[in-house]
């Protein structure tokens, strides 16, 4: 009787169960490697990830949400590889960015693959306008693989990089596409060995545009190769207004690979590996100081957003999850789960999650072709 009253509770006799507003289908490659939702809410596109060369198949794909339609597509000529994209404030335009994928061996079966990080001495922004089908280019001077635009549209900021061991951040003037300025954030481990597969995780502005948090990640070989190899997380908080690093948080649950910034001011939330999802806080006036709030939230997210109120967040089961529901709204008070969001034709998450500006739309990509939208309620 116990099971059966805990499997009630996952699918609808517990939380309230919301079944998805639309279910897009792609007829490309089964796994998507990033999503992003118009301000408008009109639109969804894709990034696809695909490996193969030469591509034989769109990875850059844009679908009107209401209708399915496809509104535009794209096959990336040369070697680059599309790593990451954002609409404009106007949602007339879509900004893509570029890097060269890297060559990884396999000691299992002994091939070589290209992942997706976009690494290399030279990365490219795309503008795709969508009303009239245009496409403006712009050269950058490494690879790029995550980008963000302020919460206003003024502020464009690229995280890229040219080695393994530095983060390289640009910043532009969206309205005239001119550049602002640029800075480093150097390795994990400057004092010993060296650093290794050194990636921004997460890129993201706070809602009042003040601030632009990066999470940086890394792998050090240098002491303790082998599976003892260390591996580190920060934190790195920028003021838009001077493009300076004013705090870098150090959290001690491990990796984290996903963070966003929360309604309340300072409020900041994150998935560290092993251990889940937490919050913390940290003051404007003394933004070096962090302070956690009691945890974890919840071990069995993968991908969050805040919503709109600012004491509950929508999170995205882990890939590994067998519960028949992609997503769970969840009461930071109380760690309750107050509300699924099911697709009947799940199969498998692709760890592949966006939210809309007005936070009321969240698209989840699925390892079946689909993306699935759900109406937040709220």
């Amino acid at each position: 009787m116990s099971l059966i009253l805990f499997a009630c509770s996952l699918v609808g006799c517990g939380p309230s169960n919301v079944p998805p507003t639309t279910v897009l289908s792609l007829h490309t490659a089964p796994y998507l490697r990033s999503l992003a939702i118009s301000p408008d809410n009109q639109y969804v596109a894709a990034i696809t990830n695909r490996r193969e060369f030469p591509r034989l198949f769109p990875d850059i794909v844009v679908l009107n949400v209401a209708s399915g339609e496809k509104v535009f597509e794209k096959i990336t000529e040369g070697l680059m590889v599309p790593t990451d994209l954002v609409f404009t404030r106007d949602s007339e335009t879509l900004i893509i960015s570029y890097g060269m994928p890297r060559p990884v061996y396999s000691k299992h079966d002994h091939s070589v693959r290209h992942d997706m990080h976009g690494y290399g001495k030279q990365g490219r922004l795309a503008f795709y306008h969508l009303d009239h089908a245009t496409e403006e280019k712009m050269t950058l001077p490494c690879g790029a693989y995550e980008i963000a635009i302020s919460p206003d549209g003024k502020i464009l900021v690229i995280a890229g990089a040219d080695q393994k061991s530095v983060i390289r951040l640009f910043f532009f003037n969206m309205e005239t596409r001119i550049f602002l300025s640029e800075m480093t954030l150097e390795g994990l481990f400057p004092a010993v060995g060296f650093t290794k597969d050194m990636q921004c995780q997460t890129l993201a502005f706070s809602p009042d545009g003040k601030w632009i948090g990066v999470a940086q990640d890394a792998w050090n070989y240098g002491l303790t190769p082998g599976p003892e190899r260390i591996r580190s997380t920060r934190i790195t908080l920028i003021d838009t207004k001077t493009f300076q690093a004013q705090a870098s948080w150090a959290l001690p649950h491990g990796a984290v690979g996903y963070f966003d910034f929360g309604r309340q001011i300072g409020q900041i939330g994150f998935i560290a590996r092993g251990y889940g999802l937490g919050t913390a806080f940290f003051d404007s006036a003394e933004p070096q100081k962090l302070i956690e709030q009691p945890g974890p939230i919840r071990q069995d997210i993968g991908y969050f957003a805040f919503m709109k109120n600012p004491n509950k967040i929508i999170g995205c089961r882990l890939r590994e999850s067998r519960d028949l529901f992609h997503l769970m709204e969840v009461n930071l008070k109380t760690k309750a789960v107050e509300r699924v969001y099911s697709n009947s034709s799940y199969r498998s998450i692709n760890g592949c999650f966006a939210i809309s500006h007005d936070r009321s739309l969240v698209a989840v990509g699925d390892r079946d072709r689909q993306i699935t939208i759900w109406k937040l309620k709220e």
